[in-house]
């Protein structure tokens, strides 16, 4: 009965930790780059420059006057949505990159395309996660006005929710044994 109640607040703190993972209340900058020459693109600009993930828009990025990219977090989620005046636009080698600024590296272990993303060609090759960075790479990419694109994340398992993972599994496999046998030696 011990290890059943054991491994029952086991699980109910690995729930806990969790469910507190994420972005939320995190701090970011925002920059729009030419890849070629790692440069911030001389006439794009996010307003505001740094901020504090919370849900809704968190940032709108605004490139040479013609295309607007409106940026919003989730906990475990960004979303991107896109507008422009050109009738064909296209992007020839720029990216976004999303840094958290001070707490060390993201807690994410993959990022993975939302089937809502209508965004032409974007795979989960082009959002790199390093280190503090979350990246999207639009090289290449052709979009309309109003595509869509969400990318998802999947968190890193601290060690000690590992831990207590393990402790429940022992918990529960230890109350499976019959009572009354001996264990032989």
């Amino acid at each position: 009965m011990l290890y059943r109640a054991f491994g029952l607040v086991a699980l109910l703190s690995l729930a806990a930790a969790s469910a507190q993972a994420g972005v939320s209340g995190k701090r970011f900058s925002a920059a729009y780059f030419t890849p070629t020459n790692g440069t911030g693109h001389c006439c794009a600009s996010f307003l505001p420059p740094t901020f504090t993930v919370g849900g809704g828009t968190e940032a709108d990025a605004a490139v040479e006057s013609l295309m607007q990219i409106l940026v919003g977090f989730g906990d475990h989620d960004l979303r991107l949505k896109l507008a422009t005046v050109l009738a064909n636009p296209g992007w020839s080698d720029t990216s976004s990159i999303f840094t958290r600024l001070g707490g060390g590296p993201l807690d994410f272990g993959a990022a993975s395309l939302n089937p809502a993303t209508a965004l032409a060609c974007l795979d989960r090759s082009r959002v790199p996660l390093e280190g503090d960075g979350i990246g999207i790479n639009w090289a290449g990419l052709t979009f309309h006005s109003g595509d869509f694109a969400a990318v998802n994340f999947g968190q890193i398992p601290e060690p000690a929710s590992v831990a207590l993972l393990a402790m429940a599994l022992v918990g529960l496999v230890a109350t499976r044994r019959p009572h009354g046998h001996e264990v032989p030696s």
